[in-house]
Protein backbone atom coordinates (compact mmCIF):
# COMPACT_ATOMS: atom_id res chain seq x y z
CA UNK A 1 0.00 0.00 0.00
CA UNK A 2 0.96 3.76 0.17
CA UNK A 3 3.31 4.94 2.26
CA UNK A 4 4.18 8.52 3.44
CA UNK A 5 7.02 9.58 5.39
CA UNK A 6 6.50 12.82 7.46
CA UNK A 7 8.33 15.02 9.75
CA UNK A 8 5.98 17.42 11.96
CA UNK A 9 3.11 17.10 8.57
CA UNK A 10 5.77 17.58 6.08
CA UNK A 11 6.23 14.90 3.79
CA UNK A 12 9.60 13.61 3.47
CA UNK A 13 9.63 10.03 1.07
CA UNK A 14 6.51 9.31 -0.15
CA UNK A 15 6.00 5.70 -2.23
CA UNK A 16 4.09 2.34 -2.50
CA UNK A 17 4.85 -1.08 -1.45
CA UNK A 18 3.74 -4.16 -2.48
CA UNK A 19 4.21 -7.08 -0.26
CA UNK A 20 6.82 -5.06 1.45
CA UNK A 21 8.69 -4.43 -1.48
CA UNK A 22 9.27 -1.14 -3.03
CA UNK A 23 7.29 -1.26 -6.24
CA UNK A 24 6.45 1.86 -8.47
CA UNK A 25 7.36 5.74 -7.97
CA UNK A 26 9.48 7.07 -4.86
CA UNK A 27 10.13 10.51 -3.97
CA UNK A 28 12.67 12.00 -1.45
CA UNK A 29 12.20 15.93 -0.34
CA UNK A 30 14.01 17.79 2.04
CA UNK A 31 12.64 20.32 4.62
CA UNK A 32 11.48 22.96 2.12
CA UNK A 33 9.79 20.77 0.06
CA UNK A 34 12.58 20.48 -2.63
CA UNK A 35 12.50 17.29 -4.38
CA UNK A 36 15.73 15.48 -3.73
CA UNK A 37 15.40 12.00 -5.64
CA UNK A 38 13.00 10.31 -7.67
CA UNK A 39 13.26 6.42 -8.40
CA UNK A 40 11.29 3.64 -9.84
CA UNK A 41 11.15 0.29 -8.63
CA UNK A 42 9.64 -2.75 -9.60
CA UNK A 43 9.20 -5.48 -6.82
CA UNK A 44 12.07 -3.89 -4.91
CA UNK A 45 14.58 -3.50 -7.22
CA UNK A 46 15.38 -0.03 -9.21
CA UNK A 47 13.59 -0.35 -12.55
CA UNK A 48 16.41 0.02 -14.59
CA UNK A 49 18.31 -2.82 -13.04
CA UNK A 50 19.10 -5.96 -15.21
CA UNK A 51 17.56 -9.31 -13.79
CA UNK A 52 19.31 -12.35 -15.27
CA UNK A 53 17.47 -15.79 -14.94
CA UNK A 54 18.30 -19.85 -14.46
CA UNK A 55 16.83 -21.52 -17.49
CA UNK A 56 14.54 -19.72 -20.22
CA UNK A 57 11.37 -20.06 -17.63
CA UNK A 58 12.44 -17.37 -15.07
CA UNK A 59 11.62 -19.06 -12.79
CA UNK A 60 14.64 -18.54 -10.20
CA UNK A 61 16.38 -15.19 -9.97
CA UNK A 62 20.31 -15.68 -11.22
CA UNK A 63 21.80 -12.35 -10.70
CA UNK A 64 20.84 -8.46 -10.20
CA UNK A 65 22.78 -6.08 -11.46
CA UNK A 66 21.43 -2.26 -10.62
CA UNK A 67 21.07 0.07 -12.94
CA UNK A 68 20.92 3.64 -11.65
CA UNK A 69 20.93 6.68 -14.40
CA UNK A 70 22.19 4.27 -16.67
CA UNK A 71 25.66 3.20 -14.48
CA UNK A 72 25.69 0.29 -12.50
CA UNK A 73 25.31 1.72 -8.91
CA UNK A 74 24.12 0.37 -5.82
CA UNK A 75 23.72 -3.73 -3.87
CA UNK A 76 24.76 -6.59 -6.90
CA UNK A 77 23.24 -9.83 -6.24
CA UNK A 78 24.05 -13.32 -7.16
CA UNK A 79 21.95 -16.41 -6.68
CA UNK A 80 22.48 -20.39 -6.61
CA UNK A 81 20.38 -21.89 -8.66
CA UNK A 82 18.52 -23.57 -5.24
CA UNK A 83 17.79 -19.81 -4.29
CA UNK A 84 20.62 -18.99 -2.27
CA UNK A 85 22.92 -16.22 -2.14
CA UNK A 86 26.27 -16.86 -4.31
CA UNK A 87 27.44 -13.61 -4.47
CA UNK A 88 27.11 -9.38 -3.49
CA UNK A 89 28.53 -6.03 -3.47
CA UNK A 90 28.69 -3.08 -4.17
CA UNK A 91 28.84 -0.82 -7.51
CA UNK A 92 29.65 2.79 -7.61
CA UNK A 93 30.21 4.52 -10.88
CA UNK A 94 30.14 1.49 -12.84
CA UNK A 95 33.02 0.15 -10.72
CA UNK A 96 33.31 -2.73 -7.85
CA UNK A 97 33.73 -0.73 -4.07
CA UNK A 98 34.26 -2.29 -0.98
CA UNK A 99 34.16 -6.11 0.22
CA UNK A 100 32.31 -8.45 -2.19
CA UNK A 101 31.16 -11.60 -0.64
CA UNK A 102 31.10 -15.09 -1.96
CA UNK A 103 29.09 -17.80 -0.93
CA UNK A 104 28.84 -21.78 -0.83
CA UNK A 105 25.61 -23.10 -2.70
CA UNK A 106 25.12 -25.95 -0.05
CA UNK A 107 25.46 -24.47 3.05
CA UNK A 108 25.40 -20.34 2.25
CA UNK A 109 28.68 -20.11 4.63
CA UNK A 110 30.84 -17.41 3.37
CA UNK A 111 33.30 -18.89 0.64
CA UNK A 112 35.48 -15.60 -0.15
CA UNK A 113 35.77 -12.01 0.46
CA UNK A 114 37.24 -9.31 -1.83
CA UNK A 115 38.62 -6.48 -1.12
CA UNK A 116 38.08 -4.09 -3.57
CA UNK A 117 38.63 0.21 -3.13
CA UNK A 118 36.40 2.36 -1.18
CA UNK A 119 35.63 4.71 -3.76
CA UNK A 120 35.76 4.40 -7.26
CA UNK A 121 38.42 6.11 -9.78
CA UNK A 122 41.48 5.05 -7.87
CA UNK A 123 44.53 2.70 -9.03
CA UNK A 124 42.83 -0.87 -8.60
CA UNK A 125 43.99 -2.81 -5.49
CA UNK A 126 42.15 -5.55 -5.58
CA UNK A 127 42.60 -8.90 -3.38
CA UNK A 128 41.13 -11.29 -1.44
CA UNK A 129 41.01 -10.45 2.32
CA UNK A 130 39.73 -14.17 3.44
CA UNK A 131 38.82 -17.25 2.39
CA UNK A 132 36.73 -20.23 4.03
CA UNK A 133 36.38 -24.04 2.88
CA UNK A 134 33.21 -26.01 2.85
CA UNK A 135 33.08 -26.59 7.05
CA UNK A 136 33.27 -22.94 7.50
CA UNK A 137 37.14 -23.20 8.70
CA UNK A 138 38.75 -19.68 7.74
CA UNK A 139 42.25 -21.19 5.47
CA UNK A 140 43.16 -17.34 4.65
CA UNK A 141 43.62 -13.99 6.37
CA UNK A 142 45.24 -11.70 4.59
CA UNK A 143 46.23 -10.05 8.10
CA UNK A 144 47.99 -12.95 9.52
CA UNK A 145 49.86 -13.64 6.25
CA UNK A 146 50.97 -10.26 6.42
CA UNK A 147 51.96 -10.37 9.85
CA UNK A 148 54.07 -13.61 8.89
CA UNK A 149 55.87 -11.91 5.75
CA UNK A 150 56.79 -9.01 8.06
Amino acid sequence: GPYTKRINDQVIEDGFFYFGLKHGRWIRLNKSDILQDKETYFLGWLNESIRFFWGPKKEYIKEIIPIKYGERNGMYYAFHLNGSLAAKGEYKHNRKIGVWTEYFSTNEKKKREIKFNKVPFEIENVFITREWNLNGKLIYDRSFFLKKIN
